[in-house]
């Protein structure tokens, strides 16, 4: 909605105030809502000034200022921020892993139809777990998770859990072995 579009009536004026003044801090900080805030607040006061209005403009431009000044981005404004991007890859890498792992469980490993590709499912299973662990590099790189990140006593004992449950799959009929 551009500026020309927003209603300019006291109940809209309001929830701006109620905006600007704490009510609903999070959503201002979410977009660029204070820049827009300030701008019909400044409007309004001309024709319908009310309590509150000097204190909801003065928080309006602080909010404004903050955003400016610490230059956060959103992805509804100006993208994502590189925390936040780096993230959504490693959130790709693992949904990647996981089609391919649950196509390699319907198709078998060494299926090459089921992507319609070069490699087979094992290997682009493989591939995708480099391109995890890369994407991991780069969120170390970026100061995000700290160097040395992998836990080799958790590693071992997540092992000991599967194979703990293989074994009560067994027992229960539900694993076969081949």
């Amino acid at each position: 909605m551009s500026r020309e579009d927003r209603p300019k009536d006291p109940d809209s004026v309001e929830s701006y105030v109620a905006l600007a003044t704490g009510e609903t801090l999070g959503a201002i900080a979410a977009g660029r809502w204070s820049e827009t805030m300030l701008f019909d607040l400044e409007q309004a006061s001309a024709s319908c000034p009310f309590e509150g209005l000097e204190e909801a403009k003065q928080r309006a431009q602080k909010l404004a200022q903050a955003y400016e000044d610490e230059a956060l981005a959103t992805s509804y404004d100006l993208g994502l921020n590189e925390i936040n991007h780096l993230l959504a890859c490693l959130a790709e890498e693992s949904a990647e892993i996981i089609q391919d792992t649950a196509k390699a469980q319907r198709f078998g490993l060494e299926d090459r139809h089921a992507k319609g590709g070069e490699k087979n499912l094992r290997e682009r299973i493989l591939s995708e777990l480099n391109d995890l662990l890369g994407v991991a590099d780069l969120l170390v790189d970026e100061g995000i998770f700290p160097a040395g990140w992998q836990d080799l006593e958790a590693q071992a004992q997540k092992k000991a859990k599967v194979r703990d449950y293989m074994v009560y799959a067994i027992n229960t009929g539900a694993l076969k072995l081949s």
